[in-house]
C-alpha cells in the first residue's frame, strides 16, 4: 500500500484528479481512456491522472488539494490503480498537518531547534523567530503540500506551517492557533471531511 501520496483536484481545469506518489518533475505521460500514467525522466511511475473524475465522485467546490479524503474516495481511486496493476493507496487517518505546542526553542548557529508537543514529541529546525508556548501547525515528513512538493527534512521530523505553505500567498509568517485547540488535533479534522 502507498502511504505517502498527494491528491489534487481541479474541476474547472478539465475535471481532473491528480494522484502523486513523488514530487519529481513529470516528464512523460502515457494515456489510457480516462487515466494517464505519469513518469519521471528515468521511467519511474510518479503519479496518475484521472479525467472527468466527477463521473465517479462529486466533490464539493473546486478543491485544489484533498488532504484528508474519506475511505470511499480512496476506494474509488484504488479501482483505477488496480485496473493498471498498480499498488493501492492506504487509507488516511491524518492529513500530516497537526496542532502542536512549542515546548522549547534552542538557538543554534542562527537556527532554532524546536521541541513540539502534539500526538507525540517532534523536533524541527527553524530559521527565524518563533513564540514559545504557542500553538502552531506542524507538517510531518512525507506530507504533500499545495505546490505539489513533499515535506522532506533530513534534520527534523517536519516543518512549521506558514501562511505561504498552506495558502501559497508568499506570506512566510507562522500560523499561530488558539490555545483552546487540543495538541495532536489534525488541522483538517477541524473542518468537514472532504469527499
Amino acid at each position: 500500500m502507498i502511504k505517502d501520496y498527494g491528491l489534487y483536484y481541479k474541476y474547472r481545469n478539465g475535471d481532473n484528479l491528480l494522484i502523486l506518489f513523488s514530487d519529481v518533475k513529470i516528464l512523460k505521460k502515457v494515456s489510457f481512456e480516462e487515466t494517464s500514467l505519469l513518469y519521471s525522466n528515468d521511467d519511474t511511475l510518479i503519479g496518475l491522472s484521472i479525467s472527468d473524475f466527477s463521473k465517479y465522485i462529486k466533490i464539493k467546490g473546486d478543491e485544489e488539494v484533498i488532504y484528508l479524503p474519506n475511505s470511499y474516495f480512496i476506494d474509488v481511486i484504488n479501482i483505477f490503480l488496480k485496473k493498471h496493476h498498480l499498488e493501492e493507496l492506504s487509507y488516511r487517518n491524518t492529513s500530516g498537518f497537526q496542532v502542536c505546542s512549542v515546548i522549547s526553542c534552542e538557538e543554534k548557529d542562527e537556527e532554532y531547534l524546536l521541541t513540539l508537543r502534539g500526538e507525540k514529541t517532534y523536533y524541527v529546525i527553524y530559521k527565524g523567530e518563533i513564540k514559545e508556548h504557542k500553538k502552531v501547525i506542524f507538517i510531518k515528513n512525507g506530507t504533500f503540500l499545495k505546490d505539489k512538493t513533499m515535506v522532506r527534512c533530513c534534520n527534523g521530523d517536519g516543518i512549521i506551517c506558514t501562511y505561504n505553505t498552506l495558502y501559497n500567498d508568499h506570506n512566510e509568517n507562522i500560523i499561530y492557533l488558539e490555545n483552546s485547540i487540543k495538541e495532536g488535533t489534525d488541522l483538517f479534522s477541524l473542518e468537514e471531511r472532504i469527499c
